[in-house]
């Protein structure tokens, strides 16, 4: 999360989290926090957070779909939609979490791991 969220954010470490301007409304004292550890964003001044999925949506004004595909094309994952899929089943919440759970084991950072297959958009 904090790869996808600094294309947007200069974030800075303080403590267990990241703290930047947020991007969702004029400020001069950073405000906007990511957690690492839960994948989270949250502004307490403007009260916005969620996941990456509700971050990249807000950013870009994208639906959740476009959102998922931006990541996915973001983290080179292909994305398999078979003839007769229908797309409304990707807003429920279930799934929503499941895709969260898997894309974030995706993209994880594992320092042991290095080379063209490894991937750096936790």
């Amino acid at each position: 999360m904090q790869a996808v969220v600094s294309e947007y954010v200069h974030l800075e470490k303080k403590g267990g989290r990241l703290w930047g301007l947020c991007p969702f409304h004029s400020e001069k004292t950073p405000s906007f926090t990511v957690d690492p550890d839960k994948a989270l964003f949250y502004c307490f001044g403007c009260q916005k957070g969620g996941t990456i999925f509700t971050f990249i949506m807000e950013m870009e004004k994208l639906s959740f779909v476009e959102a998922v595909q931006l990541l996915a094309e973001k983290a080179g994952v292909q994305l398999e939609v078979e003839e007769g899929d229908r797309v409304e089943p990707l807003g429920s919440m279930r799934v929503r979490s499941m895709l969260t759970s898997a894309f974030q084991d995706r993209v994880t950072v594992r320092p042991l791991v290095s080379g063209a297959g490894a991937c750096d958009l936790a």
